[in-house]
């Protein structure tokens, strides 16, 4: 008797499915030249793309905020804390610890954790 199992894959991380764009628009070589652009070679970029025994387990923090930074189009937000228009990439600093070097800093820090743009993450 045969069974039938589903697969529940989580989706693929942001930084990985910037990185196959990447490589697909870039067309024939496109490993290659993605590799120039990130600064890596192009073995590590077949390496990190391969899910294969070849595949790296790990990939490095480094590189993933490579990848995001050359390829992930800016996206502006208007800002409920500082009433601004900025980067949404900044709504990241609203999962890191609270900053204890300044008390505007804090403020701002506390209303991004109620805020409902907050991107998911840790819980501070």
């Amino acid at each position: 008797m045969m069974y039938r199992t589903m697969s529940f894959e989580k989706p693929p991380e942001r930084w990985r499915v910037l990185l196959e764009q990447a490589i697909t628009c870039a067309g024939k070589g496109g490993q290659l030249a993605v590799a120039q652009a990130l600064g890596v070679s192009r073995t590590y970029v077949s390496r990190v793309m391969s899910t294969g025994k070849s595949g790296l387990k790990e990939v490095s923090e480094r590189f993933i905020a490579r990848v995001i930074a050359c390829y992930e189009k800016p996206v502006y937000i208007d800002c409920p804390a500082t009433q601004r228009s900025q980067l949404q990439s900044e709504c990241d600093k609203a999962n890191q610890p609270a900053p204890t070097h300044h008390p505007i800093a804090v403020q701002i820090w506390r209303k991004c954790q109620i805020c409902p743009k907050k991107p998911p993450g840790e819980k501070s």
